[in-house]
């Protein structure tokens, strides 16, 4: 990041840090409104950084409030990770089933109802942060989930009741499934085989996060091959949506446009956030690290070895 080398050019003095769990210290006057006051607890995310400092400013609609019995590292993993996947696999509903109308996880509802159980659902890539969210949240809605894992990972996964592959699960999944969340940035076909594996009726969703962005920095996903598998996979595949987890929450700064489909982060981090509270998911925290060890952690997070979200408990 000093150097410049890092997915975005920062200007320096930087402090890093996007996502975080914390403590309001003061509120605005729109922040009252909204409900939030001094001491409250917080989970959000920061579109400038900062989040590693011992008190920074963020916009209160990028907020979702937490309660005490919740777990802070865990409610860290919801800020991006399960955003970006809970997006994805909305998404994809759509796509498989645009006579329903969807707006929250079934789990979420006072008495829910469970139309995707038994639907199958494959993830490309189900040891990354993203892809373990997706599959969590899959799982919570009762979908029959299968994912590509590496071979350590494994059998973690099985015992969730996950059917797992180690190598292409194409052959074994051609045509059958309901649902694909392809996040393995395997763009040697620009997502064509995924797209095989669907069934007649079904959806796929291509899934970009930062953490995956960071494991191919300096491979070819940095420059024409995302930006043409993003235009593909958007506008000339059917059913087929292209999610960026840099952008789709992004309200209208930075140049991205409202992102149509999701009127609000606070509706959908404050959805996640009470899926986790009724005990609906079971974020996986890789590893808590400390501020001194972030560095190692970084390496750790591009090595893609990890099962599950690195998270800087200071």
């Amino acid at each position: 990041m000093c150097k410049g080398n890092g997915l975005t050019k920062e200007m320096l003095p930087f402090v890093p840090g996007y996502e975080f769990i914390g403590r309001v210290h003061a509120v605005s006057p729109k922040a009252e409104d909204w409900g939030y006051k001094t001491g409250d607890r917080v989970a959000g995310m920061s579109l400038t950084g900062g989040s590693n400092s011992n008190y920074f400013s963020v916009p209160c609609q990028r907020l979702a409030l937490v309660s005490e019995g919740v777990d802070a590292a865990k409610a860290a993993c919801l800020v991006h990770d399960y955003a970006a996947a809970l997006e994805a696999l909305l998404r994809a509903k759509r796509l498989a089933w645009p006579e329903l109308h969807l707006e929250k996880p079934a789990g979420t509802r006072d008495e829910p109802v469970y139309p995707f159980e038994g639907k199958k659902l494959l993830v490309t890539d189900g040891h990354s942060p993203a892809g373990r969210a997706a599959i969590d949240l899959a799982l919570s809605d009762k979908f029959e989930v299968y994912a590509g894992v590496e071979p350590e990972h494994a059998p973690r996964l099985r015992a969730l009741g996950v059917t797992c592959f180690d190598r292409d699960p194409l052959p074994k999944v051609r045509g059958k499934m309901n649902v694909v969340i392809d996040n393995s940035l395997a763009c040697t076909d620009f997502y064509g085989s995924s797209q095989v594996a669907l069934a007649e009726k079904g959806g796929l969703v291509a899934l970009v996060t930062a953490d995956d962005k960071s494991r191919h920095s300096g491979s070819s996903w940095d420059g024409w091959a995302r930006k043409w598998t993003g235009i593909k996979a958007g506008t000339f595949m059917s059913r087929t949506a292209f999610v960026d987890a840099e952008t789709c929450f992004d309200e209208g700064t930075h140049g991205y446009p409202r992102d149509n489909l999701t009127k609000s982060y606070r509706k959908v981090l404050r959805c996640l956030v009470r899926l986790l509270e009724l005990g609906k998911i079971d974020p996986t925290v890789a590893k808590r690290v400390s501020l001194d060890e972030v560095p190692e952690a970084q390496k750790l997070a591009q090595s893609g070895k990890e099962c599950g979200t690195v998270v800087c408990v200071p």
